[in-house]
């Protein structure tokens, strides 16, 4: 499969009247995010994809969580012999992977009088056992700086129900997944009372985009 990517368009500092950063969980065994663990010999899952992208490019950086879970403004870089550990668990299935989280921005661009949800970073979520063998949560594994792996993802092709073809990244733009809001914040990260909650978490999630189009981004100014 060709990667037909397209590139992100140019937005001015001055232009962007009203921004948000929001992190989001998606679940494979929801069935509208079964592409995300499904797998064939001609399709990878999301797991397998950075696995064996990394082992064939090496300067590829892995990002390590942080404290919270989260990407650590990509400050630290898995290296040596924990990426080699980690790279040789080919077998996703002793990761127990079943969710991915997303951090993405929300952007208004005045200028051309759009908004734009652009991701940032993914990380696969593994399970978290307590001391009986119980799932107790999830945790990210490590982060992917998704700019450096748009290309990659657009090349390869994800399980898609029916006979579509369609790649990893064409489904993340198109924005075919399922997904709960965790959190919400302004790009720098401003407590502020926690935004009003995220705004009740971007107003229950998906319903966002139609809120911002139908009553205007003026809502999100507190």
């Amino acid at each position: 499969m060709r990667s037909t990517v397209e590139p992100y368009a140019v937005i001015r500092e001055a232009d962007v009247k009203w921004e948000r950063r929001v992190w989001r969980t998606l679940d494979g065994r929801d069935p509208m995010n079964a592409w995300l663990v499904g797998r064939k010999s001609s399709c990878m899952d999301l797991m397998t994809v950075p696995l064996t992208t990394l082992r064939e490019y090496p300067d590829m950086v892995l990002y390590a969580p942080d404290g919270k879970g989260e990407d650590g403004a990509f400050r630290k870089a898995i290296a040596g012999a924990e990426r080699t550990a980690m790279l040789l668990m080919n077998d996703t299935a002793a990761f127990e992977v079943e969710r991915f989280m997303l951090k993405e921005d929300w952007i208004f661009d005045a200028a051309r009088g759009v908004m734009e949800v652009r991701i940032i970073a993914f990380a696969p979520m593994v399970i978290v056992r307590g001391s009986e063998g119980e799932v107790s949560g999830h945790r990210p594994l490590f982060w992917l700086y998704y700019p450096e792996w748009r290309a990659i993802l657009g090349t390869r092709p994800a399980l898609f129900p029916g006979d579509i073809t369609l790649s990893f990244e064409s489904l993340f733009a198109r924005r075919i997944f399922r997904s709960t809001v965790t959190k919400v914040s302004n790009l720098q990260d401003r407590a502020g009372n926690d935004h009003g909650s995220g705004l009740d978490l971007l107003l229950q999630s998906e319903g966002l985009r139609d809120q911002l189009i139908h009553m205007g981004f003026d809502l999100w100014h507190y």
